[in-house]
């Protein structure tokens, strides 16, 4: 839907806020999920967004590690990793995400914060958020917009959360 709405709007910046991507966690499933989004948006904005720019597409991966894939042998997180940055994927090393509101995550890095503005957030860190691992035992589920952040657990319930995660 962000693309429909991305394509309809004449505002530049609203644009790339719906273009915009961040992916928590570069293990297996937050890189894999990267490069996903990064070829479903780029394949999506050449054959049927016709009015929007594929360059324009900002897809972020943020680790608190030093690189994707920190399991791996250090060569095959290097491929990996090259084989994002080659998909137009940004990689922040060393940062953790520090608050998710609507629209936004704030990402803390050795520099000092960063803020992005994202119309998706996708936690693949872990099991659970921060926030959440000592008040539940469910697995939460976030998607953020302008409207707020949603959450579900696995069964697609709505649970309640506080303002700020």
């Amino acid at each position: 839907m962000a693309m429909e709405q991305a394509e309809q709007t004449p505002d530049t910046s609203a644009r790339l806020f719906l273009q915009t991507a961040v992916i928590v966690g570069a293990g297996p499933s937050g890189s894999a999920m990267a490069d996903a989004i990064s070829e479903l948006m780029r394949w999506a904005l050449n054959n049927a967004f016709k009015q929007l720019d594929p360059n324009k597409t900002r897809i972020v991966l943020v680790d608190p590690g030093e690189r994707v894939l920190r399991a791996m042998l250090a060569q095959q997180s290097d491929a990996a990793l090259a084989a994002l940055h080659s998909d137009g994927i940004e990689f922040i090393a060393k940062s953790s995400v520090k608050t998710i509101r609507p629209g936004e995550v704030i990402i803390g890095t050795p520099d000092g914060d960063l803020r992005i503005e994202a119309a998706k957030v996708i936690w693949t860190a872990g099991v659970l958020p921060p926030i959440w691992a000592a008040n539940s035992r469910k697995p939460p589920i976030a998607f953020s917009t302008r409207q707020g952040v949603s959450w579900c657990d696995t069964t697609s319930r709505s649970l309640s959360i506080p303002k700020s995660v």
